[in-house]
């Protein structure tokens, strides 16, 4: 397999930028997202840090799964009140 050491670099930077404002959300307790947006976006990133991690893009896998466990806590602890 060929080295994809930039693109993985570049993907992953651009994943760091969606993590710094879900992680915003997450650590702001003004904040409150439905769960029926945020744990299927959690779900969905199962599939997207295993296909970067089968094709060597190691980095991106990171940030995915990083983004996949802060929609996770989105959905944990900015849930309104009454969602269920």
């Amino acid at each position: 397999m060929t080295a994809l050491v930039w693109q993985d670099v570049v993907l992953a930077i651009g994943g760091v930028v969606g993590l710094a404002s879900k992680a915003f959300a997450l650590y702001d307790d003004q904040t409150v997202w439905s769960r029926w947006a945020s744990i299927p976006n959690a779900v969905l990133y199962i599939g997207t840090v295993a296909a970067f991690a089968t094709l060597g893009l190691y980095l991106t896998a990171l940030t995915s799964a990083c983004s996949m466990l802060i929609w996770f806590g989105i959905g944990i602890w900015r849930a309104p009140s009454d969602d269920s």
